[in-house]
């Protein structure tokens, strides 16, 4: 194949075209990342944008929450928080109340 359209496939999954990449090349596909790698991840996109775009950066950030909560099992409550969060550390500490709730599910 010349080419392959993935667009809006991406969103939320960045790791996608590494994946696709290896199918292409005939390499064994690299594994879709974490939980928590995934929680990082939003963690890493945020501050970056908050950096670059200031406070506006929160209602840029929704579209890619949304995205990223779609690889991550029972986020509603996080999703919700996100999408309503005045600020950023309200989200992190949303993120970080969801992965310690992830850990006790993992660990039940």
């Amino acid at each position: 194949a010349a080419g392959l359209l993935v667009g809006r496939g991406a969103m939320g999954r960045p790791w996608l075209i590494g994946q696709i990449a290896d199918m292409m090349a005939d390499r064994a596909i690299r594994k879709s990342p974490s939980h928590d790698d995934i929680l990082s991840l939003i963690k890493t996109h945020l501050a970056y944008v908050i950096d670059q775009n200031g406070a506006r950066g929160l209602r840029q950030m929704r579209k890619h929450f949304v995205a990223y909560c779609d690889e991550l099992p029972d986020c509603g409550s996080l999703r919700a928080v996100m999408m309503k969060a005045a600020d950023e550390t309200e989200i992190l500490r949303a993120i970080d109340g969801y992965q310690s709730h992830l850990h006790m599910i993992d660990a039940a």
